[in-house]
Parts: C-alpha cells; structure tokens; sequence
C-alpha cells in the first residue's frame, strides 16, 4: 500500500493537535498581570543602566534585596511590545510561535524515542490540555516548557552516547535562569536523568565504579551548574531568595493548589487521572526496567498532582516518554493497524475534529489581547478606570492596591505612584503582606488599621466588596475622618484619604464598557 494515504492521515492529526492548542490557548487572552511587573522592571532597568536591587514600586515594607526571576521575561516583553514597536499583536505573535516551538520539540523527542505516529497523535491532545495552564497571555511558564522540552531533547542526544549536546545545554541553563525561576526544573530533570541513568549502568555492569565511568560527565555538567547559576544580576543573592521561593506555600494562589482542589475545573483531574492509564499499563506491560525516563516521570506525576501549575511540566515530560513505552504493545499495534487499513477515514476524523477547533479558536478572537475592566474568573480583572482616571488627574502619592491589581498600577503610572502590594509576592514582600492585605479588603477586624500603618494617599477597591461597603458607609455618615469616594465603575472605586482629595471631581463610569490597552 502507497505510505501517501497514512502521511495524509498524519498531517491531518498535526493540524487537529495544533488546532486544538490554538483553541485552549485561545481562550486564555487576557494579558497576564506578571507581565506589566515584568516589563516595568525592565524600563526602570534602562532608565538607571542596570537591573535594581532594592525595590522602586511600593511603599510598603519589602524584602532587601529584591531578586525578581523573571527580569529577563520583562526584557524580552518589552524589547518586543516597546523596543520593537510591535505592542499587543507582537506579544501574541510570541505566544503562539513559543506553543509551536513546545508542540515541535515535544514532537521530535517522542519521535527520537521510537514513538509511532499514531500513537503519538493519539495522545497528544492529552498532553496539550494538562499543559494548558502555561498557555496564558504571555507567562514565564511558556517559556520554561519550551526550555525543558529542549533539555529531553538534548538528553535524548545524551542517551545516544553523544556529548555536543553540553555545549549547547550550559548556556542554554544560564538563559533560562535570567528567564524565570522554573530553570530549577531543568536542573532537577537532569539530576532525575542523571540518577537513573547511574542506577541502570550499575544493574547492568553489576559495579558502581562501571557505571560512575558512564555517567560522570553528567556529574560534571552539573558541578558547571552551580557557579553558573550566579550569571545573573543580582549574583549570590538569588540562592537564598531560591531557597525561600522553593519552599514556600502558596494556598492563596490558584495555581499552587493541588489537582483535586475544588477550584480547579473537574476535567483537569479527570484528564491527569487518564493520563496514568498507558504508564500504568506499560509498567505493567514492559516493565519499569525496559522504560528509560520512567524515574522523571513519576515524581513529575507526582508534582503535578500536587500542584496544578506543574500539571505542564508533568505534560511535557509525560508526552516525550510515554508514547515510545507503548511501542510494541498490543493496544499501539492494533492504533498502527487501523491507520494502515483506512487512513482516509482517519484522515477525515482528525479533519473535521482539528476543523471544529479551529473555528471556535476564530469565534474566540485568539489573535486579540484583552486588558477588561473586568474577566470572567479573573477575579476583579485590572483597574482600567480607576487607572486612566488618576492618569488624568495626574495623582501622584501612594495607593493601597489588592494582590492583583498592583502590576498593572505600576506599569501605568510609575514613578507617580507607588502601590501596597503586587502580585511579585515573596520576591518584593515580607511574610504577613498578604494577609495584611487581605485584612483590609475583607473588611476584617482591624482593617482600619492597615489603612493608617501606611502612608496611604488613596486605595483602590474593588466594587461591592466588604472593604467597598465598608468605606462607602462610613463616607456617607459624614463622619470625621472618613475617606472620600473620588471615582467609581462597575470593577472598582477609588477612596482618598481626609484633605489629600479637595481639588479631585467625583467621577461615576458605572454602567460604562471599559476596557484597556497593551502595552
């Protein structure tokens, strides 16, 4: 039989798999509040000629110094947005060249690996949908899932007996160090490989001087790691903020929250629980001697159940090896049997599948980034208003801002105005901020006092909130001292403090669309 029909069949699943991640990502526009932090660390970076220590965005206590890693994703931000002049399309552009880059090398490594090709189309949208949460609009993340898909790669090379591919990983490491905090799992999937790959030689020579003679190059690779890791701006500095950040719990963020959490859509752990079916099957099958890998993808599994942001990291690792365990198996003979016996049927299959995403990617606008006033599930969305109001008014002081609204506070009105809080977290804040944070905007007990402690000028409040009712009552009673409600729309209000509002108008845009714009 002529290959072209089974071909057909193949380019047909390429389109419906990068189809299906254009429809994910796709429904993840709304521009990421890191990057307005990122990228405003970046041009005050260019302003004084180098990366700043020490904090210039809050006046609220914070960290000495501060180790933000994820500076160099600011300067790649703003080089493209700003530098290039190419503003929102060019960041979406980024985006989706990065997924494209992520689906080829993922690709090419389970290829290497001995993947057949209709088993590995068939699991690819597995893998697509757990590594979904790194697809936002525009996330460090994607960057490291990219990074690590080339680490496999160059493993793969590794496991060949090959060693150009040192040279080529070293400062590949240093890269993606100034990129983002996530380089901490390229250096644990090499020492995983590294440990496994040690532990194998010596089953099979039966000595561990053989099988340290095997591996000692991997060994060396990552003693040149250590002083590496110091090829960045803040120097030394970085360990112990990594140390910190690594060990820190999170469970006010999303994100960090493990798969079965009820936050987290049913269908996330429902397709993570199906993902286990071939490991498990081919460990049973094959047996775990006969899976090279199999050590980094079990404690990838195990991360990211734990947390649903490594959910992407175990997707990449999971798509690399685990299609090439099931080559020889029963159930992927009998996918390449029916790929021989009607590729076009399949071929039609994968069409009108990648077809049906590929419209709804359309109807979702991908190609657009959105700055609302307000997202659905995205909390209270970005302060638009409230923002072009005091650019508008020229405010200059120092403004209360909850968790997720500060980055892009920074970003548009920087050096003017300083915020109480951004979505830097551990990286600028000491313990308690947070909290202290929410104390206020929950209205909880003792929140008036976290309005005084700080020189706060203004604070920005989310509308019809606790902290919203709370002010607004007080402000209506007239009483001595109360704050005065300066500007309102349907996300947010704007409160100033006694005698620092006399010469403010009251500005209502309830009712009002408004939306903003990148960058």
């Amino acid at each position: 039989m002529s290959r072209a029909p089974t071909a057909a069949a193949g380019l047909a699943a390429c389109f419906a798999v990068a189809a299906w991640a254009l429809m994910l990502a796709g429904a993840l526009t709304v521009a990421d509040l890191d990057m307005f932090h990122q990228m405003a660390l970046f041009r005050e970076a260019l302003a004084i000629g180098r990366v700043p220590a020490g904090d210039v965005f809050a006046y609220t206590p914070t960290v000495d110094p501060v180790v933000h890693h994820e500076w160099g994703t600011g300067a790649l931000l703003y080089a493209v947005a700003v530098g290039a002049g190419l503003g929102a399309g060019g960041v979406m552009l980024l985006k989706y060249a990065l997924i494209a880059a992520l689906l080829a090398a993922c690709a090419r490594c389970a290829a290497l690996r001995g993947a057949p090709a209709p088993v590995a189309a068939l699991l690819a949208p597995v893998a697509v949908f757990l590594a979904t949460v790194g697809f936002a609009t525009l996330r460090a993340q994607l960057l490291s899932l990219v990074l690590l898909a080339c680490l496999l790669l160059l493993l793969e090379a590794d496991r060949r007996g090959r060693r150009w591919w040192i040279a080529a990983w070293l400062p590949l490491y240093v890269v993606w160090l100034n990129l983002h905090g996530g380089f901490v799992a390229g250096a644990g999937v090499l020492a995983l490989y590294g440990l496994e790959r040690f532990g194998r030689a010596w089953l099979e020579s039966g000595s561990a001087r053989a099988a340290l003679r095997e591996t000692r190059h991997l060994f060396a690779v990552g003693a040149a790691m250590v002083p590496l890791t110091l090829a960045n701006p803040y120097g030394a500095e970085y360990v112990p903020y990594l140390l910190h950040a690594v060990a820190l719990e999170r469970p006010g963020i999303t994100e960090w929250l493990p798969l079965w959490h009820p936050v987290h859509h049913p269908a996330l752990l429902a397709v993570y629980a199906a993902s286990l079916a071939p490991v498990l099957y081919a460990l049973v099958a094959r047996g775990p001697r006969r899976l090279p890998g199999v050590l980094l993808l079990l404690v990838s599994a195990w991360l990211g159940l734990g947390h649903a942001r490594h959910a992407s990291l175990y997707a990449v690792v999971w798509f690399c090896h685990v299609p090439a365990w099931l080559a020889g198996t029963r159930p992927a003979a009998a996918v390449e049997r029916a790929w021989r016996r009607m590729p076009a049927a399949i071929a039609a299959g994968w069409l009108v599948l990648g077809a049906a995403a590929l419209v709804q990617a359309v109807q979702l606008r991908f190609w657009i980034m959105r700055v609302p006033n307000r997202a659905p599930g995205f909390e209270q969305g970005f302060p638009v208003g409230a923002v072009d109001y005091l650019a508008s008014q020229r405010f200059a002081g120092n403004l209360m801002t909850p968790f997720m609204a500060g980055s892009y506070v920074s970003w548009k009105l920087h050096p003017r105005v300083k915020v109480s809080l951004d979505s830097r977290f551990e990286a600028a804040y000491p313990a308690g901020a947070l909290a202290e944070s929410d104390t206020f905007y929950e209205a909880a007990p003792g929140w008036e006092d976290v309005l005084a402690r700080h020189p706060t000028d203004a604070a920005l409040v989310p509308a019809r909130t606790p902290i919203d009712s709370a002010m607004r009552a007080i402000s209506a009673m007239g009483a001595r001292g109360a704050w005065r409600r300066v500007y309102e729309d349907d996300a947010y209000a704007l409160y100033v403090r006694p005698g620092r509002g006399a010469g403010l108008p009251v500005v209502s845009r309830r009712g009002e669309p408004i939306a903003g714009t990148f960058p």
